[in-house]
């Protein structure tokens, strides 16, 4: 009885692509992996179905000032920050105020989380008068003393900035009358 012949493996064909899939490597071969599958965070996940209140919620809920900050900026870029500060709850205002107090004077995010700050004052400004457990008052409170805190800080740093540039540019213009003369 002879052998059926195996038909020759055309691209066409299925199997064609799957030759060779389940050897395994021997010894000396050069095995090349395949990259990881990158895991998205959540609130990626959120802002790519255009769920953004419950994105901004999912990274302040992380703890995470770049996440938080990155949404942010992802909003406002989109154009929808304001609308997601005007739709947050007491609970998820309570941890926006709580995120502003312990990070907007961080140098990094001080410029986006103090226009934060300064919109969710003006538009919640009668949610955080009219909160029974005082919670929302008490982080406006310590944010405004941190507020308060960076603005002496500058203003020390200002001063300290006015004395040392006159010495510097006198300086300079010792240290080009020198070259002058030597060269």
């Amino acid at each position: 009885m002879p052998k059926p012949e195996k038909q020759a493996l055309k691209p066409s064909y299925y199997r064609y692509f799957l030759r060779g899939q389940n050897e395994k490597a021997k010894e000396g071969d050069f095995v090349i992996s395949r990259p990881k599958k990158v895991k998205f965070a959540e609130h990626d996940k959120l802002l790519r179905k255009f769920r953004h209140k419950d994105a901004l919620v999912s990274a302040l809920a992380k703890n995470n000032p770049r996440s938080v900050v990155a949404v942010m900026e992802e909003l406002v870029a989109r154009r929808k920050l304001v609308s997601c500060i005007g739709n947050l709850d007491m609970a998820e205002l309570g941890l926006l105020l709580d995120f502003l107090h312990r990070n907007a004077t961080l140098p990094r995010y001080a410029r986006l989380l103090l226009g934060v700050a300064n919109k969710v004052l003006e538009m919640r400004a009668e949610d955080i008068i009219s909160d029974d457990g005082g919670k929302l008052r008490g982080c406006v409170r310590n944010l405004k003393r941190m507020v308060v805190e960076e603005i002496k800080i500058q203003h020390t740093l200002q001063g300290i900035q006015g004395m040392i540039s006159p010495m510097l540019a006198l300086s300079a213009s010792r240290l080009k009358l020198l070259i002058r003369l030597f060269f």
